[in-house]
């Protein structure tokens, strides 16, 4: 009985800081039974508060607690019956100086443990999105210690209003053991163009010490569609003065809009010589992306000779937010519209010729 309680040759001195606790593990093996500690302070008045703890380092649960040691030794007699491993807190509370000198000795090999942490997983520093898409992110916190950390709690906030955030994942784990992850994912709407944050914490406890881990993550939200829509002129019938007073023909201009995000709207606007612009006219579409304007032979009957002035105006379908649509007015195009000229002198003549022959054909009868 006597060799299980010898203290270990040699006694090490270690300084407690206030602001962090000393731990060490004691493992156990079947058969052993007691544990004997000595926590013995340098003799010194103002450092009385050491404050000892015995965890079961798999569950957290407190297997034994010595506060505010005064005397120049601490006896502790922990019975097991199980192959385990401990974790032994030391926390100097004294509130006078940052450091406590301190000696152990001990009945078993003790081994200086440290504190376990987590980190966010994958290492997302920024995302990038477009307006039109919502996203979803998978996260994951790890255990990136030796020991299991318990209630586990993740929190998830932005303060912008550029993205709306929701937790489709865990928030909460009873336990993560060491190297575990643990994952949960992020649902991400776009509501305006611009750069978000979101701030990531995670909040854990090993034995019975609270810590808070956070992460911030970067979100853009781009447009997905920059560029207003492009129209392309394809043809232009600009009719002869006999095809317009003999046969009615219209002058007629066939062009083509396109855009990424597709065309919502088409406009056209036109004037003759010197006079006003028209206001914009609905443009008649005859295929996908194909449009056409149409001046009638009535109209041009009264402006031979002279120029037609046509601008036109598109407005894309790129609708993910208020005032995302983007719209472009082409150049000014002139068309000369056809002249009187020959064409028309050639027509009267045919007209005075045939009209002189019907007139002598009634003559002669």
């Amino acid at each position: 009985m006597a060799s299980a309680w010898a203290l270990k040759d040699v006694a090490v001195s270690y300084l407690v800081n206030k602001s962090t606790p000393l731990l060490f593990r004691a493992s156990f093996v079947k058969g052993q039974r007691t544990l004997m500690l000595v926590f013995w302070p340098r003799v010194c008045e103002q450092y009385t508060d050491i404050n000892v703890k015995m965890f079961n380092v798999y569950t957290g649960e407190l297997i034994y607690e010595s506060s505010n040691i005064r005397d120049n030794f601490e006896l502790i007699d922990i019975t097991t019956n199980e192959s385990t491993m401990y974790l032994i807190e030391i926390i100097n509370d004294n509130g006078v100086g940052d450091q406590v000198p301190l000696v152990i000795f001990t009945s078993l090999e003790l081994k200086e443990a440290s504190i376990p942490g987590v980190s966010l997983l994958p290492y997302v520093e920024n995302i990038t999105m477009t307006d039109s898409e919502s996203k979803v992110v998978k996260f994951g916190i790890r255990n990136t210690g030796s020991y299991p950390v318990f209630n586990v709690t993740i929190d998830v906030h932005t303060s912008s209003s550029f993205i709306n955030i929701v937790n489709i994942g865990h928030g909460n784990f009873p336990k993560l053991n060491p190297k575990e992850t643990l994952n949960f994912s992020l649902f991400i709407q776009p509501v305006d163009i611009g750069e978000a944050s979101i701030n990531i914490t995670c909040m854990y406890h090993f034995l019975d010490l609270s810590f808070t881990y956070s992460k911030t993550v970067t979100v853009s939200v781009v447009d997905d569609d920059t560029k207003p829509p492009e129209i392309k002129v394809l043809e232009v019938q600009t009719p002869s003065v006999l095809e317009i007073l003999l046969l009615g023909k219209k002058f007629m201009v066939k062009f083509k809009v396109t855009d990424e995000s597709g065309v919502a709207e088409v406009y056209v606007r036109y004037k003759i010589s010197k006079g006003e612009y028209s206001d914009w006219l609905i443009c008649k579409k005859i295929s996908e992306n194909i449009y056409v304007f149409e001046i009638s032979a009535s109209t041009l009957k009264s402006h031979l000779g002279e120029k037609v002035y046509i601008q036109f105006r598109a407005i894309d379908m790129d609708n993910d937010r208020p005032g995302d649509n983007l719209e472009v007015t082409s150049q000014e195009y002139s068309f000369q519209l056809s002249t009187l000229s020959y064409e028309y002198l050639i027509l009267a003549s045919i007209i005075v010729v045939i009209a002189l022959i019907v007139a002598l054909r009634r003559l002669r009868r």
